[in-house]
């Protein structure tokens, strides 16, 4: 539809891309919700699949805003990729976030993330942000999973696939979170936790499961919250 419509701006094609909108919003609002079912182990494969497909849909919506605003179809401004995407406010900035995190992960796993590190896949129950960048814009890449912390918990992800793991600020002390971040974390693989000084024994825990190499650094963040972040190599094959 938007390749016809682009190639033949009428009217009637405009207004085939104009309601395709609302299946791509649909899709990308479930999917986080569909991708993995209780008891599903992504592969590498699945991830990059799951992100391919996810900024496909994104840019085609974003495609499709842009050709309807060009040549002014009555309704282009409603229903947009931004209005849907990006929430309202400043963006928050990176004051609370972990420090020097490596930048050349293809397999980052975020356990509550909220979309902070670009390309990860963000584990969690937030489909919208509120720690990180505008308030309420959409999490990306998102797979959705409520945390126990009465049962052991499980993640979606197969044996060794991430090369980086990190979580920021989330209850990484929820029962089984440690061996399951140990499980994942691939050979040579780097973990990244970051948690008011309280959460260092889960930090530990985490660093005893996986047999790794630490680091700890002891800060007070923007908020005057005293905080330890934890970095973690794994040994490599």
């Amino acid at each position: 539809m938007y390749r016809k419509a682009q190639a033949d701006p009428t009217q009637p094609n405009l207004k085939l891309v104009w309601a395709s909108r609302s299946e791509v919003k649909a899709w990308l609002t479930s999917i986080g919700k569909t991708l993995a079912p209780q008891g599903a182990k992504l592969t590498r494969r699945n991830l990059d699949d799951y992100r391919r497909i996810y900024a496909s849909a994104e840019q085609l919506w974003i495609a499709s805003d842009e050709l309807l605003a060009l040549h002014k179809y009555p309704e282009a401004a409603k229903d947009t990729y931004t209005e849907w995407a990006v929430g309202s406010g400043k963006d928050q900035g990176d004051s609370i976030h972990a420090k020097n995190v490596p930048t050349t992960a293809k397999y980052h796993i975020d356990i509550f993330g909220e979309g902070y590190f670009k390309g990860a896949v963000n584990i969690g129950m937030a489909e919208r942000t509120s720690t990180t960048g505008i308030s309420n814009s959409r999490v990306p890449n998102l797979i959705y999973r409520k945390f126990s912390r009465n049962n052991t918990n499980t993640l979606p992800i197969a044996d060794h696939v991430a090369d980086l793991v990190t979580s920021e600020n989330g209850p990484i002390e929820m029962p089984g979170l440690a061996e399951e971040i140990a499980r994942i974390i691939s050979p040579g693989g780097t973990i990244v936790l970051i948690n008011p000084v309280s959460e260092k024994a889960s930090h530990d825990k985490v660093a005893k499961a996986t047999g790794g190499t630490v680091n700890q650094v002891l800060a007070k963040n923007s908020r005057n919250v005293e905080t330890v972040q934890t970095t973690i190599v794994v040994p490599g094959p």
